[in-house]
């Protein structure tokens, strides 16, 4: 299934794609493009894992910031929040699979998987997500991004945030 997923991704606007949010630079619709970044430039990047059971995080985070519930100032170790909180196991490994059937090098899961970070080069973001990665001019500096959202496997739509 990983080889399937990671194929996927490297086939932007596939059917059994989607698309994700929130990856554009806000200052980009006001930059200026001034060219393609180099496919060779070395580029460290996260995967952002949705965690599981959102709704109830945040429920606790109101809980035990609030000085009139009974769970005030009761937080949580690392090991309870990984277990209560943590994204699935197998969606972490889908995505450490994508990234290394890209070619990605250093690719490693963050603590209770909630990211999956990898090397990679430009060439490889193109390809693996669809992304454009261009020189912009903004406010004097020359800064790279995309202009659009990057693509994902489809089966990977809701497992990752970013």
């Amino acid at each position: 299934m990983a080889a399937a997923i990671a194929c996927a991704a490297s086939m932007p606007g596939a059917a059994d794609a989607a698309t994700t949010s929130g990856n554009v630079a806000g200052w980009v619709k006001n930059a200026t493009k001034i060219g393609a970044a180099s496919g060779n430039l070395s580029v460290d990047i996260a995967v952002h894992m949705s965690l599981r059971n959102s709704a109830g995080l945040k429920a606790l985070v109101a809980e035990v910031s609030s000085p009139a519930s009974k769970e005030y100032g009761h937080y949580l170790t690392k090991e309870e929040f990984g277990a209560r909180f943590a994204p699935a196991a197998s969606e972490v490994d889908a995505v450490k699979a994508m990234l290394e059937h890209a070619g990605m090098s250093n690719v490693q899961v963050g603590p209770h998987g909630v990211y999956v970070s990898a090397t990679a080069t430009v060439k490889q973001l193109r390809k693996t997500f669809g992304v454009s990665q261009d020189l912009y001019l903004y406010k004097g500096k020359t800064l790279r991004a995309n202009r659009e959202e990057a693509t994902i496997p489809a089966a990977l739509a809701g497992k990752i945030v970013y």
